[in-house]
């Protein structure tokens, strides 16, 4: 019997990436109303935007502490399915939101591009 259940770990991952996305939507949107962006060249808003999310602090700590929740969520799916190893399955589901963030580093690219 493997250790692994790939099942399990895909769907916590996609779990994870789903609800950060759909969570951290808000705190874009309030950035981008913080931002003028009609007087901003498309290819620096996403610049901008980060920018201001950067600068309010509290805003910054809210956007973290929601994608940990997420992270925390895709393990509990991960394990809730896997049904063995859940401490392992749980963590091997945050693989690919961390291999989107090296890739992300690593290429230089926008985290919008992904």
């Amino acid at each position: 019997m493997s250790k692994v259940s790939v099942k399990g770990v895909l769907i916590g991952g996609i779990v994870d990436i789903v609800t950060s996305v759909v969570l951290g939507l808000p705190f874009a949107l309030y950035a981008m109303l913080k931002v003028d962006l009609s007087h901003t060249p498309n290819a620096q808003a996403s610049a901008a935007v980060t920018a201001a999310i950067h600068a309010n602090v509290p805003l910054y700590v809210a956007q973290l502490l929601v994608g940990l929740a997420c992270s925390v969520l895709g393990g509990y799916v991960a394990a809730w399915l896997a049904k063995h190893d859940e401490l392992l399955n749980g963590g091997l589901s945050s693989v690919l939101c961390v291999a989107g963030g090296i890739y992300v580093l690593a290429t230089g690219k926008d985290v919008s591009a992904i």
